[in-house]
């Protein structure tokens, strides 16, 4: 099924989840967010505001705010690319042009320091492909900015899909996290 079809149905699925679900979910996938970056001991992440329909991140951005993780998010610059800038308890937001809250903040993140970058999914498969919202901000993002942070997709189990088709420009993931503690790990081929 192509990449433009699958993400509609996706997005339709997303939109129907039970609030039960969503709620029981988010807390099970922050808990596990958090563990992740626990138990690696990370200095400095980069994760993305959460909308409506997305993974919340609210409780795990102010976890590692509060335990002295520097925490960067997505701000979209013109020329559909974006910066990864800090975000504290004092940051300010605006909605951007797609309705996502970005700060206003232009402090960026040195990203050979970055740990690790959080990804909201619409879809991913085993092999960790991720399917996002169709822009390419991440894919573009990765491919411009090969550092040796983790790129982990952050979702609900029930995104996942059978597979993904690809093409040159997608960049897979290192690790996916659901609720159901599935944290896919990439293996070398």
């Amino acid at each position: 099924m192509n990449k433009s079809i699958l993400r509609k149905q996706l997005l339709e699925k997303r939109k129907n989840f039970d609030l039960d679900y969503i709620n029981t979910s988010n807390l099970l996938i922050t808990n596990k967010v958090i563990e992740f970056i626990k138990k690696n001991k990370f200095k400095q992440i980069c994760i993305y505001l959460s909308t409506k329909y997305e993974t919340d991140t609210k409780k795990i951005i102010n976890w590692c705010i509060e335990n002295n993780i520097l925490v960067f998010v997505p701000k979209v610059l013109n020329d559909n690319n974006m910066n990864m800038v800090l975000l504290n308890n004092s940051s300010l937001t605006n909605l951007n042009k797609f309705n996502i809250y970005e700060p206003i903040s232009d402090i960026k993140a040195s990203l050979e320091q970055i740990d690790c970058i959080f990804t909201p999914l619409v879809g991913f498969d085993e092999k960790l492909n991720r399917i996002g919202m169709g822009k390419g901000f991440y894919d573009k993002f990765f491919s411009l900015n090969s550092y040796n942070y983790l790129k982990v997709g952050i979702c609900f189990d029930k995104q996942k899909t059978k597979q993904i088709l690809v093409d040159a420009n997608d960049i897979k993931l290192d690790y996916i996290i659901t609720e159901n503690n599935h944290i896919y790990k990439k293996t070398k081929l």
